[in-house]
C-alpha cells in the first residue's frame, strides 16, 4: 500500500472510503463500475453513498492511483494502475470485462505497422467485443 502512503505524504486524508477503493481496486482482476464498488463496499459492511465514490474514484485518478477506463458501454470503469500495458476482453451481452496481455503480439505488430506506413507509434487503444463462455453456452441452449 505504498501508493496510500505516497497518498498521505503529499498531504491528503486517507479516508475509510479512500483507502477501500484502493484496496479493492489492486487486488481485483477486472475493471470495476462505480456501482460495482459501491455493491463491494456495502457487502463489507462500509455504506459509502455512490456521490463520495465518485467524488473519490475521481480524486484517486488525478492523483495517478487508478485508471478510468470507458469500455463503450456507457459507464466508465476503474482499476489500479497496471504494471504492464494490457488490453481488455468485453461480453456483448452480461458486460463481463476479461484483461488480456498481448504485449510481445502488439510489438510485432506496431513495428509492422511503423515499417509499412513510416509512423512511429506513441501507443496504441485497443478493445474487443464479443460473447463470454457463459454467454456463447447460453446462446446456443436458446438456440437449440
Amino acid at each position: 500500500m505504498t501508493q496510500l502512503t505516497d497518498l498521505k505524504s503529499r498531504g491528503h486524508s486517507l479516508t475509510k472510503a479512500r483507502k477501500a477503493l484502493v484496496e479493492l481496486l489492486d487486488v481485483s482482476q477486472k475493471p470495476l463500475s462505480a456501482m460495482d464498488l459501491v455493491a463491494v463496499l456495502f457487502e463489507r459492511g462500509l455504506k459509502v453513498n455512490k456521490t463520495t465514490v465518485y467524488r473519490e474514484l475521481k480524486f484517486l485518478v488525478e492523483q495517478g492511483l487508478i485508471c478510468e477506463i470507458d469500455l463503450g458501454e456507457g459507464n466508465k470503469r476503474y482499476e489500479a494502475v497496471p504494471t504492464s500495458h494490457h488490453h481488455h476482453i468485453v461480453c456483448q451481452q452480461c458486460n463481463a470485462v476479461t484483461c488480456l496481455d498481448m504485449e510481445d503480439e502488439l510489438h510485432l505488430m506496431e513495428q509492422q505497422i511503423t515499417d509499412r506506413t513510416g509512423f512511429v507509434i506513441a501507443g496504441h487503444d485497443l478493445k474487443f467485443f464479443g460473447l463470454c463462455p457463459t454467454c456463447v453456452v447460453l446462446a446456443a441452449e436458446t438456440t437449440a
